[in-house]
């Protein structure tokens, strides 16, 4: 019977969804500002198509929550040079009041035990790749660092890094989703955002 529950606790974990937890925010004493109504948004990735997927689920989760979203242009330069042309202040569509920037900040694998990975052989049959999955499943970590930036002066205003335990690499773009989710609800929390829908 234990034998059953472990391999099913096996199975469980090989199909779970994603994990996600807020490590930690920060919010800027100073800010005065009310509800941001309309926010760009612009993600940082190795992998374009990650960025673009991301892109348009943040503004699909910003627009829940009643605030006008647009995807900041790639080649806008998020620095604070509101002079510059390639600027977010120039670039952003109109009205846009800050800009939500999201980068990933880190990643990791932990240290595999001997011990547990012959625990593991008993439910993989020995397959290396169906084990590495597992590993994966329960050890990979990926961290992402998300600010809002003021449009005019690019200071970040408010910050959150945001965990997430990742199944396997493969479908990064699809596992990375709840991030968004995550971080709009943040921001909806601690009423940095509108929170009454159109």
């Amino acid at each position: 019977m234990m034998k059953f529950i472990s391999f099913a606790g096996i199975l469980i974990l090989l199909t779970a969804c994603t994990s996600v937890s807020v490590d930690s925010t920060w919010k800027d004493a100073d800010y005065r500002g009310g509800p941001i109504t309309n926010i760009a948004v612009r993600v940082i990735d190795h992998d374009p198509i990650v960025e673009a997927l991301l892109e348009d689920r943040f503004c699909e989760e910003l627009r829940k929550h009643g605030v006008t979203a647009s995807r900041l242009p790639p080649t806008a330069v998020l620095d604070a040079t509101s002079e510059n042309e390639d600027s977010p202040a120039r670039l952003a569509q109109p009205g846009v009041q800050a800009v939500l920037v999201a980068r990933e900040a880190d990643r990791q694998l932990a240290q595999i035990e001997t011990e547990k990975s012959a625990r593991i052989d008993q439910f993989t049959g020995g397959d290396p790749t169906r084990a590495r999955r597992l590993i994966r499943a329960s050890q990979d970590l990926e961290g992402w660092q998300c600010e809002l930036r003021a449009i005019d002066s690019m200071k970040a205003f408010w910050t959150s890094r945001v965990d997430l335990r990742v199944e396997e690499i493969a479908d990064r773009a699809e596992k990375l989703m709840p991030l968004a989710k995550t971080t709009v609800s943040r921001l909806q929390l601690e009423t940095i955002i509108s929170g009454s829908p159109h």
